[in-house]
């Protein structure tokens, strides 16, 4: 063939992937259109529409915005949320998926239906940034699609066994997402990734990076002056506490909770760095602010600002340092968005607080034993805790396994009473809290979570809080 008749060739198939780009994302754009006239959601069957109609249409989406993506176990929604906060109230464009659909279907959509998807990308960069929860199973399959500048990284711990397998598992599709993001942006600027060094399983993902120059690593965690005291093991519970290079269990000099904290491997002496973004946990009677400081990468004095935070929880700071760090790496200067931040209210169902029938309610999404953990602890700390309402499902989206229940450590905790229970495994949750030594007085389960939802703010006292910790569809349910 001709060098002609080639470039005729080509252009033709150039034409028709046009076209087909076009029709996909016509298509998706008017069932998305249909479907908010119908008072539906609309999450992700346009995208799933479009992209069966043209499976690269995700990454000629994607070439409009700037992408940061943002995946791990626990923490990817209220992540998200504060990124998307603090680039919208200083002056940018954002689309998001806040709905939680993370998976490509999900991605499209938010791509195709959010701000500025009519907008033709400009020749030289671009204002339009996107931020985008992606699951951590899907990370793999849609980061090369992305090309995303910042990607962070929040946790890795167990989670839904019968969709992911164990945390070696999950890692390794995450480690595979983060090597596609970096070849996707070759020739096209420096990879920026966010991972928690208080997590030696999630700071390990850096390891294939640190001596690339088109690559910046950038750790968050936890001051170890705020951490508890270890003791050799630190009393771990068997999650992620072994050394990635020789396979030795680590000792921890200090521990946030479960496995994160201040460690280090007694036989290679592969140890927690030095994060770049540090956080100080405030004293919750003092009512004081977060302070979070960052290490000046040119070797200056670290920047620490005090931030009062809307969002409660240990946990949140973590997501707090994630997202300082992911918005300073895109330009936003470390102070200001530090101001941003406290501005931003929490994602639904994540320590959200709302009014209902003249109690105030808290309602905080749990999923995994880790996730409970930290709910029950901010509750026996919460001085308003008044009773205490729990839903557990096992729908597709939760996880059909529900045997994490058993590895919560309910025994460790004197839970607030009246306890009520519901959902639809229902039983499951309530013969777990009788195994914990919750007396049968003290405890109401009922399948129908309407019902009990009454029950519990009838029995709340005037003054106090109903705390109420669903995990996915039995939140959505209720």
């Amino acid at each position: 063939m001709s060098e002609r008749a080639r470039g005729q060739e080509s252009g033709r198939g150039g034409r028709l992937r046009d076209l087909r780009a076009g029709a996909a994302t016509m298509a998706g754009k008017a069932v998305y259109a249909v479907l908010r006239a119908a008072g539906r959601s609309a999450t992700t069957l346009p995208g799933r529409i479009a992209l069966s109609l043209d499976p690269s249409l995700l990454s000629r989406l994607a070439r409009r915005h700037r992408i940061l993506m943002v995946t791990g176990t626990n923490g990817k929604t209220t992540t998200a949320r504060m990124m998307t906060g603090i680039l919208r109230r200083y002056g940018h464009t954002v689309v998001d998926n806040p709905a939680g659909a993370n998976m490509n279907s999900g991605l499209a959509t938010a791509l195709l239906t959010g701000p500025g998807a009519s907008r033709k990308a400009p020749a030289g960069g671009t204002d339009l940034f996107a931020v985008l929860e992606v699951d951590e199973a899907a990370f793999a399959a849609a980061a090369a699609d992305l090309a995303p500048e910042v990607c962070i990284v929040t946790n890795i711990f167990r989670d839904q066994l019968d969709r992911y397998g164990e945390r070696d598992a999950m890692r390794a599709l995450i480690a595979r997402g983060l090597a596609d993001a970096v070849r996707s942006r070759v020739g096209n600027g420096i990879s920026t990734v966010v991972l928690c060094a208080d997590d030696p399983l999630c700071e390990s993902l850096g390891d294939p990076h640190r001596s690339n120059p088109r690559v910046r690593l950038i750790r968050t965690g936890m001051d170890p002056a705020d951490m508890q005291p270890g003791g050799g093991d630190g009393e771990l519970p068997g999650e992620a506490a072994h050394c990635p290079d020789c396979q030795t269990r680590y000792r921890y000099h200090s521990v946030a909770y479960a496995h994160l904290g201040d460690y280090v491997c007694p036989v290679c002496g592969r140890a927690r760095p030095r994060p770049e973004v540090v956080f100080r946990v405030p004293d919750p009677g003092a009512e004081q602010p977060a302070v979070f400081a960052f290490a000046d990468p040119a070797g200056g004095p670290d920047r620490v600002v005090a931030t009062p935070l809307s969002i409660p929880g240990v946990h949140n700071l973590y997501n707090a340092a994630g997202a300082l760090a992911a918005v300073t790496a895109v330009g936003i200067p470390f102070e200001r968005a530090c101001a941003l931040l406290g501005e931003v209210t929490p994602a639904f169902g994540r320590m959200e607080r709302m009014e209902l029938e003249g109690r105030t309610v808290w309602m905080i999404l749990v999923k995994n034993p880790v996730g409970m953990d930290r709910a029950l602890d901010h509750v026996c700390a919460a001085p308003d805790a008044g009773a205490l309402f729990m839903l557990l499902n096992s729908a597709d989206a939760d996880g059909c396994d529900t045997s994490w229940i058993w590895d919560a450590r309910f025994e460790d905790r004197e839970l607030p009473g009246p306890l009520f229970v519901s959902g639809r495994r229902v039983w499951d949750m309530a013969l777990r809290l009788r195994y914990a030594g919750r007396p049968s007085a003290t405890l109401r389960a009922d399948g129908d979570a309407g019902r009990m939802l009454a029950e519990a703010l009838a029995a709340c006292p005037p003054d106090k809080a109903l705390y109420v910790l669903p995990n996915y569809t039995a939140m959505l349910e209720l």
